[in-house]
């Protein structure tokens, strides 16, 4: 199947296209609706009135000037913290002093590469691949999952890949 075959979603506003990304199962994604709100009020009815998944909760993201983003993750996650460092050495500091483990977000290609091989099934190279893919498989197959409890698995064994990952380097 070559590029242009495969499913593909879009988000767009009036004259702006703002995501354009191939999708893996046509059936299975779930478009999703972009909702505005004039109050406060008007949003706490709109979250109140959703069928709010238990094992997930509601973060914001702020700043000083206000409200920048709201969204759900999975609820035993922490609340992300935000720190600003004069460069990147003392950032650095931080990272080791603190033994912060990196996400798929901060990762290098190769890394992302093999993350992404490990979730569409191929085989992978690293120390532990046969475990992790039996426990992930486990989990997920022939099992009816909303999309909020796969991205909470998916989340999960991405970073239990990417571990293991930088533990054998």
């Amino acid at each position: 199947m070559n590029q242009t075959d495969k499913p593909y979603q879009l988000t767009f506003t009036k004259e702006r296209v703002i995501e354009f990304n191939s999708i893996s199962d046509y059936d299975g994604y779930l478009v999703r609706t972009w909702k505005h709100f004039k109050s406060a009020s008007d949003f706490i009815k709109y979250i109140q009135d959703l069928n709010f998944p238990e094992n997930q909760q509601i973060s914001v993201l702020s700043n000083e000037k206000g409200m920048v983003q709201i969204l759900t993750i999975p609820s035993d996650l922490e609340a992300p913290k935000e720190k600003k460092f004069k460069s990147q050495e003392s950032a650095r500091k931080h990272i080791s002093k603190h033994k912060l483990k990196p996400s798929i977000s901060v990762c290098e290609e190769e890394v992302r590469e093999v993350v992404m091989n490990f979730f569409e099934g191929r085989v992978c190279f690293f120390t532990g691949y046969k475990d992790l893919i039996s426990q992930y498989l486990e989990e997920t197959e022939g099992k009816q999952l909303s999309d909020a409890q796969y991205q909470i698995i998916r989340h999960k064994y991405e970073n239990r890949v990417i571990d293991q990952l930088y533990n054998t380097i």
